[in-house]
């Protein structure tokens, strides 16, 4: 009997370390391929098993690799909004415009906030690559997906991380 009621204990005690809570970001694809003059727009999947809505600030930053000669330069915008990721699961449409011209960016999108820890949750680059032709599009999923982390002063930094990468 008493091991029934150990084991019964244990099981209890443990439960709460397998149902974590955290925030799990995720898209289809790794290469999204639009038409010029198409509006980028990516769905952003989000799972929050924390049981309530959390509030942080979505960052995101896209950059564009130009080369002219033998010359290579790069431009970038990086923009922080709050966001509210709401209990469960929910799907928000990123729009990250349009181009008259074929060009290629890339995307880093995190989400930041604090469950009494600073946190985050980080994907690997989004490319978006604008086609002048509709064949040329070659969208095939390929899902990029991160779960919430511990988040270090270059996390929280868009600069840092665009420095880290270009390293």
């Amino acid at each position: 009997m008493k091991k029934y009621i150990l084991l019964l204990v244990f099981f209890l005690v443990s439960l709460p370390m397998a149902f974590a809570v955290n925030i799990v970001m995720s898209v289809d694809q790794s290469t999204y391929y639009f038409k010029t003059g198409e509006n980028a727009i990516i769905p952003m999947k989000l799972d929050n098993s924390y049981g309530k809505p959390i509030t942080g600030d979505l960052q995101y930053s896209v950059t564009q690799q130009i080369t002219q000669g033998i010359a290579q330069f790069s431009t970038s915008n990086t923009q922080s909004t709050t966001f509210i990721a709401i209990e469960g699961n929910q799907t928000a449409a990123l729009n990250f415009g349009t181009s008259n011209s074929p060009v290629t960016y890339v995307a880093n999108l995190s989400f930041n906030y604090n469950d009494g820890n600073d946190m985050t949750v980080a994907l690997d680059p989004i490319t978006i690559v604008f086609v002048s032709d509709e064949s040329q599009k070659n969208n095939v999923q390929n899902k990029l997906q991160s779960s919430s982390e511990k988040a270090t002063q270059s996390q929280n930094d868009p600069f840092a991380q665009q420095q880290q990468r270009l390293q």
